[in-house]
Parts: structure tokens; sequence; C-alpha cells
């Protein structure tokens, strides 16, 4: 999910309603461990999905009910019921506007390691970590990305009803899995190159490697 300006108002499904929490709650964590979140910009959000289907059950509800003054239906009765029920247990759940800090990815540094960790609207699609040391404020940039395993998914983070208590523990499997990953890789570009033997006059081919990419720490 884009956010484009700070404080930016946007209405996500579930997963990514969901998901945004998980990383708010993950830089909380960090920071509460002594790390550092580089900030993005806010988001302040609602669940789209609850709104709709609020509005769709109550909807249905005075359709079938003006129906029902009209003659019964045993049928009819039976949906107004269950519908009656269905809305009941959303408006139960607040879907009152919240503040996110992360949406997508977050990046952090702990304990002298760099994190990089980058979830999917989809959450069928891959989500991807980068781990690697800081040395004097920098990192390799050519640190590459893993796939996340998705052991910390739950199917609650797919529900409207996702509690809180819920977010806290997907929050901190997370953490976890990225505290306890190894460094990701470093891979940098090479090529196959013609040199000059040192003691005669013909030559070899060896591997050029580019210079491996160095970013700076700016949070």
């Amino acid at each position: 999910m884009l956010v484009m300006k700070d404080n930016e108002r946007l209405y996500p499904a579930t997963w990514v309603y969901n998901s945004s929490r998980l990383l708010t709650q993950l830089a909380k964590i960090v920071t509460d461990n002594g790390g550092t979140v580089k900030p993005l910009r806010r988001a302040v959000i609602s669940n789209r999905v609850q709104d709709a289907a609020i509005r769709e059950y109550r909807d249905k509800i005075a359709q079938y009910s003006a129906l029902e003054k009209e003659s019964h239906n045993p049928a009819r009765a039976e949906a107004i019921k269950v519908y009656s029920e269905k809305l009941e247990k959303l408006t139960s759940i607040n879907n009152e506007p919240i503040t996110v800090t992360h949406t997508t990815y977050i990046t952090f540094v702990l304990d002298g390691m760099y994190y990089y960790f980058q979830t999917d609207d989809n959450p069928f699609f891959p989500f991807y970590i980068q781990k690697t040391p800081v040395r004097n404020g920098k990192y390799s940039k050519d640190a590459c990305m893993i796939e996340d395993k998705k052991e910390w998914m739950y199917d609650c983070f797919f529900e409207c009803g996702c509690t809180d208590a819920d977010i806290i523990e997907g929050a901190n499997l997370i953490y976890s899995m990225l505290v306890n990953a190894k460094c990701t890789r470093i891979i940098r570009d090479g090529r196959r190159q013609r040199v000059p033997n040192t003691y005669d006059g013909g030559y070899h081919y060896e591997t050029v490697y580019a210079p491996e990419r160095i970013g700076v720490i700016d949070f």
C-alpha cells in the first residue's frame, strides 16, 4: 500500500489493514529493544471490507424486512436472522480510523545489524528479508533478499476481528524470526575478463567483480 503524503487517509482491505498494524507494532517492539527504525509517511486507515459488509447486511435486512411486511416467508425470515447476527458481530468490532507508521515494509538497525522486511498487498506473493552487518554507520547494499517462510502467519490476520493481542503476538513472532535469521549473502555483479599471465606471454580468464555498493545509515 503506497502512502503518498503524511497522514494520508486510506481504506485498505482486511489483509493490508492487519499487515499495517503488524508492521507498526513491529516498529514499536524494535524501538523498545533499543533499535532505530527508519521513519516513513504515516497513514490513517480503516478496513474497507468491514464497512462494505456492514452496508451490505443493512441493505439486505431492510430489503427482506420490507418484503416480510407484505407476506411471511420462512426462508426470508431466516435470512433476516442470519444477516442480523452477522451485522451485530461486525458492528461490535471497532473500525475507527487508526494511525500506522509502516504499511508495506520496515527498515531498522538493531544490535549492529541492518534489517529490511517487506510484505505484499497480496499475502500469497513472496515477502522478503534482508539482514546485513553495520560497520562504521554503513551497510552493504549488495546483501541479497531472501523469501520469508511466513511461519508467523495466522488465519486471524485475514479476518476483520483480528484483535490487538493477535497483532502483538504476530509482531513478536516476526521480530524473533528476523533477529534469529542468518545474515543474507553478499552478491556482486561479475564478468569474465582476459588477464595476462605474470610469467609468460599467455593469458587466462578471471572473474572480476564490481565494487561492493555501500549504503549509509541515515536514520
